[in-house]
């Protein structure tokens, strides 16, 4: 569907009836300015720009939540991948060399969630290094970006530096500086494209106080966006008078999403509230939930492109000049590219053939040895011994804390689809463990808590198996009677608690599921004599920074604590980040015995069985990459 919106009027081209000045003007000084005038009228800028008819196109395409995917390799998996910036990097080859009017944007979260920039943020660091980000990003031509919280999360001596390395602006009017309340990035940035004024305004999340570690923040305040967006657009309205308004966001559209609403102030994903209350954008950006996208909302352009450079999110925009109304009338349409319909760019595999070679190499050092293989598909479906070893090792590390060791770890697997073997362990395997640089949260939570914290993690886990028939996995109501049904909540929501013994009832309604038996010190599943769970009791978890932050909602929905009652529950941070923390802990040991603890289950054990049987064979759509 196209639209045609008047955006501006063009300013006048002169006042009708203006004379010569007394005394006339000499015949050869007419012939020379006769001269001038058509070959003014006739050159491509003023036929582009001014006359009556004209027409520009110009296309803008977005990459979001690249997440370090540049390489056409997952190097955690240590396999090829379909999709990457070099797959993207042949579509813009082909855009600039075709396209005469073209703007290449990103939408965030690119300086983490790949084992290549994890090595550019803390092993060849951007203090002291170009990071891979900025080498890439500048070959590309970005003309401008947006921070995401993955980007603020990797901390001040990682984004600062290498935003000052882009040669592009990163974009975030609602991310302000804590002292002056001014955005602490540029807020919007104009481009002019044969006489065609562009604006694109930036935002962030407001959600990532929920998620980023406070250290991380440093002197950042997050501002609502839809207030934001009534301020800015207001702004660049009434000094650029563009012909365009674009928004670039790192933010999704499901306002709804873990209990918001429309009102919500701060809403994490506001992306079509904007479109619905802040008059004067032509198109939107989406990114942050990693969702493809291409829809319009009060006729509004609203494009994502998905995650891992899968896509590219591309607007076509028809510029026709209306002498009439002396104003530029402007049509919109896009879609999603997929990057895979490309080869990758061998001229930008050659150019960044080091750092990826470098990154290889350091990923194939071992740290110790597995006793036996683990599958990250275990963790769905109960007691694994995946997600075990990120149990005991989360309460042997909470002994380094101040006031530790915890009594209990929360723990969730990253990915459905992956494995290593038994065996060397090498760092490469550490980014199935834990693909992100979270920290170790120590927080005091009462009996209750822990108890309300596993309900809501099962709530949106397990479905309600009324016999043997029914799945285990809750799907998504839309998509369970198709051939690969979509689960109701990410992997990486999926929390279990070790320290504790206790059963999951899937027979019984959400809420009203979990029977804690006792506590498990030993961790071998048995309670020990002596030790009851009390309700009213106060104990220590062990958690990640992303959860500790309130990620999830299973300690803001879940136990209801407010931002400031989280801050006051935590008692103590990891100065490592938890990988860095797991290949200290596996150096140590050589190796580890990776066998499931057998602390909990799900019952009736007959029907949680034949559910995840079935529910097994139904995965077999791609891996779903988590984005925490």
């Amino acid at each position: 569907m196209q639209r045609i919106v008047h955006v501006r009027e063009l300013p006048p081209q002169g006042e009708a009836g203006a004379r010569f000045p007394r005394g006339g003007v000499s015949p050869r000084l007419i012939a020379f300015l006769s001269v001038l005038l058509l070959c003014f009228l006739l050159s491509p800028s003023h036929s582009a720009g001014s006359s009556e008819g004209a027409t520009v196109e110009i296309t803008i395409a977005a990459t979001t939540d690249v997440l370090g995917q540049i390489f056409p390799y997952d190097f955690a998996g240590d396999r090829e991948t379909n999709h990457s910036l070099a797959h993207a990097a042949a579509y813009i080859k082909k855009q600039r060399a075709e396209t005469q009017n073209f703007l290449l944007l990103d939408g965030g979260d690119i300086l983490r969630g790949s084992p290549i920039v994890a090595y550019y943020n803390t092993v060849k660091t951007p203090d002291r290094y170009t990071h891979v980000a900025a080498q890439v990003m500048n070959h590309l031509g970005y003309d401008a970006g947006v921070p995401g919280d993955r980007d603020i999360e990797a901390g001040p001596e990682v984004y600062r530096p290498t935003a000052r390395q882009f040669r592009f602006p990163w974009l975030a009017c609602n991310i302000l500086d804590a002292d002056t309340g001014a955005p602490y990035f540029q807020p919007y940035q104009v481009f002019d494209k044969q006489g065609v004024k562009i604006a694109v305004l930036g935002m962030g999340t407001p959600g990532m106080p929920r998620w980023v570690p406070e250290e991380a923040q440093q002197g950042l305040v997050f501002a609502d966006m839809v207030q934001s967006a009534e301020k800015w657009v207001s702004h660049i309205q009434k000094k650029e008078h563009p012909a365009v308004l674009v928004g670039l966001f790192h933010s999704g559209t499901d306002y709804t999403h873990g209990g918001a609403d429309a009102n919500t102030r701060d809403n994490p994903d506001a992306a079509q509230l904007v479109a619905e209350k802040v008059p004067g954008f032509n198109v939107i950006f989406t990114g942050h939930d990693h969702r493809r996208r291409n829809t319009r909302v009060n006729d509004v352009l609203i494009l994502g492109g998905g995650k891992q450079a899968e896509a590219l999110a591309v607007a076509h925009i028809t510029a026709r000049r209306s002498g009439t109304q002396n104003a530029w009338e402007i049509e919109t349409r896009g879609e999603p590219v997929p990057t895979f319909l490309f080869r990758p760019d061998p001229e930008f595999m050659a150019r960044f053939s080091r750092p990826y070679r470098e990154t290889k190499e350091y990923l194939s050092q071992p740290v110790g040895t597995l006793s036996r293989t683990i599958e990250t598909r275990d963790a769905l479906f109960g007691d694994s011994a995946y997600t075990d070893l990120i149990h005991r090792f989360q309460l042997h590390a909470s002994g380094g804390l101040p006031g530790g060791p915890a009594d209990v770890s929360f723990a969730a697997p990253q990915y459905h689809n992956r494995s290593i073997e038994a065996g060397p362990i090498r760092i490469r395997d550490l980014f199935s463990l834990f693909r992100f640089e979270n920290y170790l949260y120590l927080v005091r939570l009462s009996g209750k808590e822990i108890r309300d914290y596993l309900e809501y993690s099962y709530k949106g886990w397990a479905g309600r198996m009324r016999d043997e028939q029914d799945h285990l996995l809750l799907f998504k109501p839309d998509s369970e009677t198709s051939e690969h049904p979509i689960p109701a909540t990410r992997y990486y929501h999926y929390s279990s608690a070790a320290g504790i013994v206790y059963t999951v009832d899937v027979s019984r309604p959400p809420g009203k599921r979990v029977n804690i038996l006792g506590m498990d010190r030993n961790l071998d599943g048995h309670v020990d004599a002596g030790e009851p769970f009390h309700f009213r009791h106060d104990y220590l978890a062990a958690v990640n920074s992303y959860r500790g932050e309130g990620g999830g909602g299973h300690l803001t929905y879940g136990i209801r604590l407010s931002p400031a009652a989280l801050r006051e529950r935590r008692l103590a941070v990891s100065r490592k980040n938890l990988r860095r923390l797991m290949e200290e802990y596996l150096r140590e040991r050589k190796q580890v015995t990776t066998a499931p603890i057998g602390h909990w289950k799900f019952i009736p054990e007959s029907w949680a069985a034949k559910g995840a049987a079935r529910d097994a064979a139904l995965l077999r759509t791609p891996e779903a990459s988590a984005p925490r």
